[in-house]
């Protein structure tokens, strides 16, 4: 389309309009000169556009949201914070349950860019009342309550989260959930269910299995650690990590199940996987000699 063309005409109508007496068409031309500008990627002229024909008619729904998406694209975040309350404020009764959840969601990361943590908090909330499984705002609310070590709500938000989220993001949101149940809260039985909920998917790796058997070991279930790890062994990506698994796993023979014999197979394993791993040939010599 000729874009350059289409302003010269809309400048030249809009110059026989008066803001008072033609309030209407004088907010549409401005408007449409605000869009022929954002295609031209003249994103500030087109911002000074759609400003106008907001001024002209303040109820103006489409300029109002063209100025909310102009205004953030040149990072202007309190002018855009600004536009997108007004279009929560006045048009909620036009706006479809999706569109008032988007823009909550727009309005709640505008919060974040002026770290305005708990606007942000407020904004996120009133999408879920509207849509209680809507994906980026359990996200954000789930950063949200991190950054402030809430470390309860946050698995409460990424446990309803992953089952919104992306597939190939399900198995690190789980990982996450797992890692602050274990680390953060002490909820040894409940990291595991949620390592147990990531080695299920297809895009497991080592480091998954490998932290579900550690959280196992630490809940007592031997055999479940053993297998875990015994998996992650499998998965690993190079012999340096599988003779670090093979170390651990024998460990777990020696300490937990007390099977010399097995801990002593899986040490010359993580010899054999890695000739420079001191730690194993160690505790061969200290298991020969003990023998001795």
């Amino acid at each position: 389309e000729n874009w350059p063309e289409a302003g010269v005409c809309y400048r030249r109508v809009l110059d026989s309009l008066s803001a008072e007496r033609d309030t209407r068409d004088y907010a549409q031309k401005n408007y449409r000169l605000g869009v022929i500008n954002d295609k031209l990627g003249h994103p500030e002229h087109a911002v000074e556009y759609f400003q106008r024909a907001v001024d002209a008619d303040p109820h103006y729904l489409l300029a109002l949201e063209a100025l909310s998406l102009s205004l953030i694209t040149l990072e202007e975040w309190a002018d855009a914070k600004l536009a997108t309350q007004q279009i929560l404020k006045e048009h909620a009764d036009v706006l479809t349950v999706s569109e008032q959840v988007e823009f909550h969601a727009i309005l709640g990361d505008l919060c974040r860019k002026l770290e305005q943590r708990d606007d942000a908090r407020a904004a996120f909330s009133a999408g879920l009342a509207l849509d209680a499984s809507y994906g980026p705002a359990l996200e954000a609310l789930a950063e949200l309550e991190l950054e402030r070590d809430g470390f309860a709500h946050a698995v409460e938000y990424l446990s309803r989260y992953v089952h919104v989220a992306q597939p190939i993001e399900r198995c690190a949101i789980h990982e996450q959930i797992g890692a602050l149940r274990s680390e953060k809260l002490k909820d040894i039985p409940g990291s595991v269910i949620s390592y147990e909920h990531a080695s299920y998917l297809e895009n497991a790796t080592h480091e998954t299995f490998a932290n579900l058997g550690r959280c196992c070991l630490a809940a007592g279930k031997i055999d479940e650690a053993v297998a875990a790890i015994q998996k992650a062994i499998a998965k690993a990506p190079d012999r340096i990590i599988a003779s670090e698994l093979y170390f651990e796993l024998a460990l777990i023979f020696l300490k937990h199940v007390e099977h010399e014999p097995r801990a002593l197979e899986c040490f010359n394993s993580a010899l054999d996987a890695a000739p420079s791993n001191i730690k194993a040939f160690e505790a061969i010599e200290k298991l020969l000699t003990q023998r001795n």
